[in-house]
Formats: C-alpha cells, sequence, structure tokens
C-alpha cells in the first residue's frame, strides 16, 4: 500500500508556489483564460504575454474557485486575509493591471462560483454546524449571493447538508495534479453548483459523488443522484450531464454517461465507447453536444521484471509494481441522436479540465502528463518519490487548444493550473 504522506492540503498549496511562469500562447491561439501559477492568478489575453494579477497588500490567493463574470468582462478568485484567522475573501477583478479588490469573506473553496440568470455572483460558506447525516455526518452549508455591479451585500437564499468525513493519499504527483485540476481528493469527483430554473444543483458530499436539487420555493432538498459525479450543467440549466460511477461488490467500478431531465428528474444512460471521465457542454447557440473524456489504459511501466521489482521497493509496496500509461480520447456526442465521434486523442495521464470555446470553433483542455518521466526517474534515482515537490516539478500541467475544424492543436502554456476560459473570446 502507498505511504499516507501527501495530504491533498500540502500539495494544493505546492502547486502554489515557486512553479515557473507560464508560456505565450503559441500557434496563432488566441484564446484568453486565467490560471493559477505560484501564487498568483494569470490571465493570458489574446496572443499577449500571460501577466500576473494585481493582489492587495496583505492578501494571499488561495487554490479555490475561479471564474469570469458572465459577460467576461472581471474574473473572481478567492484569496487570504493574512492579518485575519478567518475563511477566504471573494476576490473581484477587473484584469491584470488592475488592483483585486475583497467583495465579500467566509466563502467555502470547496465549491465552485455560480451566477444566477440575472448575473449576481452566488458562493458557499460554511456555518461550523454538524448535523446527523449518513456515514460520518454532515455539516450544514449556506448559499449566498452577491450582487456584483455595483457590489451589493451578500444574502442567505438557502442551505444544505454536505457530506464530510473524505480522505486519502498516495505518492503518485500525477493524481495529485488531477485532484487540484478537479479541486477533489484522491478519486473524487469535482463539486458542482449551479443555479437553475429549478433550483440548485449541487454535491452531496465532500467525495463528490452525489447530486442533489435545491428548491427555492418549497426549501426542500431532493437527491437526484447518489451515484452521479463529474457533473455539468446545460448552458439554458435544464439538463445536467454526469458520471455514474458503481462499484460492484469485488471493487471493480462500472462508469456511465447520464443525462437528467431536471424539470421532471428523469434520468436517461447515453451510449459511450468507454467509460467516461470528464463531461462538459457545448454553449454554442442551438448546439445538442456534449463533450467528454475517455481514459484507457494501454501500457505499463516499467516492462522489464528487474525494473519492476526496484519500483516496488523504492515505493514502498509489496509486489513487483507498474505504472499505467494511458490514452485519453475526447468524444463528442449528439445527445439527440447519441452520434459520438472522437476527436482527438493524446498519450497522457488524464485530462484535467475540457472546456469548449463559446462558438464551439475548439475546445481548451489541460493534460496531466504520463506517468513515464517521473517513473524512470524514480529508478534511475534522479528523484525522491516521497519529495512531493519534485514529483510534482517534472509532473507539470500543459494547457491546449484544438481546432474542431482542422484538427491542429496549439500549446498555451505549461504549468497552467485550474483554468477558467472567458465565456466570449
Amino acid at each position: 500500500m502507498f505511504k499516507q504522506r501527501w495530504m491533498l492540503a500540502c500539495v494544493l498549496g505546492l502547486l502554489l508556489a515557486g512553479l515557473v511562469l507560464p508560456a505565450q500562447a503559441q500557434g496563432g491561439s488566441q484564446v484568453e483564460f486565467v490560471a493559477f501559477n505560484s501564487d498568483n492568478i494569470m490571465v493570458a489575453g489574446a496572443g499577449s504575454n500571460v501577466a500576473p494579477a494585481t493582489i492587495p497588500p496583505g492578501f494571499q490567493v488561495t487554490g479555490g474557485p475561479t471564474t469570469w463574470t458572465p459577460d467576461g468582462s472581471q474574473f473572481l478568485f478567492t484569496a487570504l486575509n493574512l492579518n485575519e484567522i478567518a475563511a477566504p475573501y471573494v476576490m473581484l477583478s477587473n484584469g491584470p493591471n488592475t488592483e483585486a479588490a475583497p467583495v465579500a469573506g467566509d466563502v467555502m473553496t470547496a465549491f465552485p462560483f455560480a451566477f444566477t440568470a440575472s448575473g449576481e455572483l452566488v458562493y458557499t460558506a460554511r456555518t461550523g454546524q454538524m448535523v446527523a447525516a449518513e456515514g460520518p455526518g454532515g455539516e450544514m452549508i449556506n448559499v449566498m449571493q452577491l450582487a456584483l455591479n455595483p457590489v451589493g451585500t451578500p444574502e442567505l437564499i438557502g442551505s444544505f447538508v454536505w457530506g464530510v468525513g473524505c480522505g486519502g493519499g498516495g505518492n503518485i504527483p500525477a493524481m495529485w495534479r488531477l485532484s487540484s485540476e478537479w479541486q477533489a481528493g484522491p478519486g473524487g469527483s469535482p463539486m458542482i453548483l449551479a443555479v437553475t430554473p429549478y433550483g440548485i444543483v449541487h454535491s452531496t458530499n465532500c467525495g463528490g459523488r452525489g447530486v442533489a436539487l435545491f428548491d427555492f420555493a418549497t426549501t426542500t432538498d431532493t437527491v437526484i443522484d447518489a451515484e452521479l459525479g463529474w457533473v455539468a450543467v446545460s448552458p439554458d440549466g435544464e439538463q445536467l450531464a454526469g458520471v455514474r460511477v458503481h462499484y460492484d461488490t469485488d471493487g471493480t467500478a462500472t462508469r456511465e454517461l447520464v443525462l437528467v431531465n431536471l424539470s421532471n428528474l428523469v434520468s436517461t444512460v447515453q451510449p459511450t465507447p468507454g467509460m467516461p471521465q470528464v463531461v462538459t457542454w457545448s454553449a454554442a447557440p442551438d448546439s445538442t453536444n456534449l463533450y467528454f473524456t475517455v481514459v484507457e489504459e494501454t501500457a505499463r511501466f516499467p516492462a522489464d521484471a528487474e525494473q519492476q521489482q526496484r519500483m516496488s521497493e523504492a515505493l514502498d509496496y509489496m509486489e513487483p509494481t507498474t505504472l499505467p500509461i494511458n490514452t485519453v480520447t475526447v468524444y463528442q456526442q449528439n445527445i439527440v441522436t447519441t452520434e459520438t465521434i472522437p476527436v482527438h486523442q493524446i498519450e497522457a495521464y488524464a485530462i484535467g479540465r475540457l472546456h469548449v470555446l463559446s462558438d464551439e470553433s475548439g475546445l481548451v483542455f489541460s493534460v496531466i502528463p504520463s506517468l513515464d518521466t517521473w517513473g524512470n526517474l524514480v529508478l534511475t534515482g534522479g528523484i525522491d518519490p516521497w519529495d512531493s515537490e519534485m514529483g510534482l516539478s517534472v509532473t507539470l500541467v500543459e494547457l491546449h487548444h484544438l481546432n474542431l475544424a482542422d484538427g491542429s492543436v496549439s500549446l498555451l502554456g505549461t504549468d497552467l493550473n485550474q483554468s477558467v476560459i472567458k465565456p466570449v473570446q
């Protein structure tokens, strides 16, 4: 078994400290995004150099949620006030050359930001109130609403119970990179928070698998699916897509793509060519397309028996050890006809984030590199497998742009973590 030495908080902290600045956009792609690098928010303009956001004195950026406002004129992130012992603040920025301003305190960083139809920010806040729930229990989470232009006063609009008690660890840096991209624990799903015409869609526990709908009118919270994770809500708020994960008694997992009609909570399983991992919607007008990834193990490393034993000893495993070498395929699916076509394939540990440009001309996605580079360094003694900082330094996230018209791919930069694409390019 793995030694439990790498805890998530430690590694997320390392992602925000001392890393290399990202490269300028390459290959003619002019995609504007926000991403974490070192301890700053980084913004990329159309073909321009990436520039750090300006943070007020006394604040430090956290690895919490980041988003653009719906019109793309501002972006939001979270930061700690180093002079207070308190939860992070929501920070609002007009661009890298304008100092960001704190607009609300006590934000909970596990959940993403969301917006109402009229553009108010929606975010979560911890209460510290523990309640009886399945498993180790749950915490009452408040849902807050805040006008941004002009900045108003946070307003409580609902509450729900969120199951706690998650954990996990290991010493594979690619796994931690993926967990960081998903802002989840090892093996966990990204959280969902989305405002729809039917209420707030939200994750039900810290593992991210399990989704519910909070109804504003009745203040009831209805579980939609206890096994559904990797959830994305359609741009019109009428449907959600997600990955249902079911474990058999022998521990074998099956994953299936599920659509849920939020007006009646009826779910439909969509056919896929493999087990889906990451799901997202096209936001283009009248589009009926979903995009998702499928990860397939295509090889094991190392192949040599003597090297497998050395790998086992280095990682403190009981048996000769190999690492998976994966191929990731991105698929486009028409949810009406269920026609599914591959649009890109890459050798990688995984794709962390998958974005569709607003006109559906291309995709932007983060690539977690394959394990063979790190594995070779472990075998040759070039790296200590228990040195988390060294492991992460050779496992940097790359941000790629795929042109859907001709299939060309360009590198937007390296070491760009938790990217968010500007809604209107």
